[in-house]
């Protein structure tokens, strides 16, 4: 029931008395005003209604302004403007729209969940702001979103856990005291699906020792045992260091992270020892690029790089596997070795430098 304009409209004269063509004009002109009229009169005068705001989403205020400006304007001119302004209201509002609904994420994760109380003062500004129109237009609006999200990040919620005793001790920060033999947590709930780049986990610990036999499955949302990373010895650490572990083969194998609803388990250790006990602490567990790992210096704790065909090791095989991506003109997040975004001559050469250090 969107509208962006005033629609096409053509008028065919056959004679040749110039006073009856203008008249004709001046009369299509003033219907047209006056149907503007009425369409924006609805629109100025729309109030803000949450309940409601999916099926009517508000936009910015200078834009009901322009809009008030031109009604009833019986000019052609005036109505290819009107027909600017209502295209750009028609994208406003869509933006207004995914900023409405990010707010009901941050509040659902950061202030409910997580028990963040500046999270719910941040949401009723940004109603607030909404309300009142303050973001001028949809690039406005999207910023919002972006800054709103930086701000209170997708971290992923404790849904469930098997074996261990858990507190969560401020925000998204876990405190663990595991027992038995498959110690397990499950993380879950996404602000939205992963984007193509973004195939690492990144979660924050200190542990007062080395975890031997850690493993991460992947539930999406049901629980899935295809795919299993087995990970490296996380070290012992004092202070708080980041883990990283690649996703990759979850998101080709299992469309990981193709919907909202998709998490992790982590088993902490895995067929341990039933008595064993570690203490530790996680926090922030997200997803980033593999561009944010290179730039912190990470490496992951699973998979080898440069193996791309999945036969755990770096061979010519996967040099060519990037020569072929390259020649497609695609762009696969697990063949952009330099994380730049971007599978190139760079990324054969590191595959190469690879094969020659081992």
């Amino acid at each position: 029931n969107e509208w962006t304009g005033i629609g096409n409209f053509g008028l065919v004269y056959l004679g040749e008395d110039e006073t009856l063509v203008n008249a004709a004009l001046e009369e299509a002109a003033a219907y047209n005003a006056a149907r503007i009229t009425t369409l924006t009169e609805l629109y100025v005068t729309d109030a803000f209604d949450e309940e409601q705001y999916t099926a009517n989403p508000s936009f910015g205020a200078a834009q009901k302004e322009a809009l008030a400006a031109l009604s009833g304007v019986a000019t052609f001119e005036a109505e290819q403007a009107i027909g600017d302004i209502m295209q750009s209201i028609y994208e406003t509002k869509q933006a207004y729209l995914a900023l409405f609904e990010a707010t009901n994420k941050v509040y659902a994760k950061w202030y409910e969940f997580a028990g963040i109380d500046d999270a719910g003062d941040a949401i009723y500004d940004v109603r607030a702001s909404l309300q009142e129109g303050d973001y001028a237009d949809a690039e406005a609006a999207k910023a919002a979103k972006v800054e709103l999200y930086a701000k209170y990040p997708s971290y992923l919620e404790l849904t469930d856990n098997k074996l261990s005793d858990v507190a969560t001790s401020e925000g998204f920060t876990y405190d663990i005291t595991t027992s038995g033999n498959n110690p397990y947590l499950d993380l879950k709930n996404l602000y939205e699906p992963l984007k193509a780049d973004e195939v690492i986990l990144a979660f924050d610990y200190i542990s007062e020792k080395s975890i031997e036999g850690s493993r991460v499955y992947y539930n999406t949302p049901a629980f899935q045992t295809s795919v299993v990373e087995n990970l490296d010895a996380i070290p012992a650490a004092g202070d708080w260091t980041t883990a990283y572990v690649t996703v990759q083969k979850a998101v080709k194998e299992l469309g990981f992270g193709s919907a909202t609803d998709h998490g992790i388990r982590w088993y902490v250790y895995y067929q341990g020892e039933k008595d064993a006990s570690i203490n530790l602490q996680a926090r922030n567990f997200r997803f980033i690029t593999k561009a944010q790992m290179k730039a912190e210096g990470g490496k992951t704790l699973n998979g080898t790089e440069g193996d791309l065909n999945g036969d755990d090791k770096v061979d010519i095989a996967d040099a060519v596997t990037i020569l072929n991506i390259m020649a497609e003109g695609s762009n696969d997040p697990a063949a952009d070795l330099n994380g730049d975004g971007k599978v190139d001559i760079a990324d054969f050469v590191t595959v190469l430098n690879i094969m020659a250090e081992n």
